[in-house]
């Protein structure tokens, strides 16, 4: 994210929610995003009531991850099959 055009200004917008991803959990809570902000992050309730004044404000959701591709959870539900994701 610290790459992003002016990415220190989306913090002051709104609240960022960084939800989980396997295998990224440490990097996206050590990135130079998360130290810059690191006082200012606050659990995901707190979102609700945030305001223009709080920010900025930003929240880390440890979700349950599925190793998956969404590719193949797609199809699954579409009654699709692919040769790509078959046995």
């Amino acid at each position: 994210m610290h790459l992003w055009y002016k990415w220190k200004k989306l913090f002051y917008l709104c609240p960022v929610v960084v939800f989980n991803r396997p295998g990224f959990a440490n990097k996206a809570l050590s990135s130079k995003t998360a130290k810059y902000f690191w006082k200012r992050k606050v659990n995901v309730n707190k979102m609700k009531s945030a305001n223009k004044s709080s920010m900025p404000i930003w929240s880390f959701v440890d979700i349950r991850t599925n190793k998956q591709s969404s590719s193949l959870i797609r199809e699954r539900k579409n009654g699709e099959t692919n040769e790509k994701f078959s046995n």
